[in-house]
């Protein structure tokens, strides 16, 4: 009998941690990812994320990087802006440290989901503004 209760208790204990590792947090920012310019030759999609291209994600009707414009050919499935520095003690870069380095692209995996590995955020409810 003890080694029937011992067993159920390793085996609790061991399937435990991986329920918690299935728990699928709720999207705490928005996405908008349903802007694009056409002006020119050149339809581009750009997201509040950071980001360049749709990932064909809502093509024909957006473009994703096309040009030339009404031709069908995209040549960005998805880009992001790259931003990278050092730190440094002094003005004369003295003890320089890094590069440090933030992205705002996403692996391809996570295109489609549009949820998952961005680096730059923004406030809920905050959308892309057309000035003009």
């Amino acid at each position: 009998m003890k080694n029937i209760f011992a067993i159920f208790t390793a085996i609790i204990l061991l399937i435990q941690p991986t329920f918690s590792q299935d728990k699928i947090f709720q999207k705490k920012l928005d996405d908008d990812n349903t802007k694009f310019t056409n002006v020119g030759n050149l339809g581009l999609t750009v997201t509040n994320f950071g980001t360049y291209g749709s990932g064909f994600v809502g093509w024909p009707n957006q473009p994703s990087a096309e040009f030339p414009l009404g031709s069908g050919i995209e040549h960005i499935f998805d880009g992001g802006l790259w931003l990278g520095a050092f730190l440094s003690n002094d003005a004369n870069g003295s003890g320089r440290q890094g590069p440090f380095v933030t992205t705002g692209a996403v692996d391809a995996a996570s295109v489609a989901a549009r949820s998952g590995g961005f680096e730059f955020t923004n406030d809920i409810g905050s959308r892309v503004v057309e000035r003009s």
